[in-house]
């Protein structure tokens, strides 16, 4: 599986970005600019996130860096997954990564490529 993250949108502490799956576009993302993916190839895997206490998919090269659930980048500084609707604001959030869960628990080798 291929998850692409093309960013497209910076601004006053957070950016917005497009995630396709194997070439499809599937939602959108938004990050706390302050700890922004850098651009690269990454691999992902499933992990148990304490806080949570679910299977969450890591970013395998980046400490504690991670797809998640939430509406704004001052809700933490993860990968927030869903629909970019509103000024800064991500929305369906739980319903994207629950979708998102869903396709990766299928897969056995997972690559990120975050473009810039």
């Amino acid at each position: 599986m291929l998850i692409e993250i093309r960013k497209i949108a910076k601004r006053n502490g957070y950016v917005i970005s497009n995630l396709f799956v194997n070439g499809e576009y599937f939602c959108d993302t938004l990050e706390n600019a302050k700890h922004t993916i850098p651009a690269g190839d990454y691999s992902i895997a499933m992990q148990y996130n304490e806080p949570t206490k679910e299977m969450l998919p890591f970013v395998q090269e980046l400490e504690d860096v991670h797809f998640c659930n939430g509406n704004t980048a001052r809700d933490n500084s993860h990968i927030i997954v869903g629909l970019n609707k509103e000024v800064s604001r991500i929305v369906n959030s739980t319903k994207y990564l629950s979708q998102l869960l869903k396709l990766i628990e299928r897969e056995n080798e997972i690559k990120l490529v975050v473009i810039r």
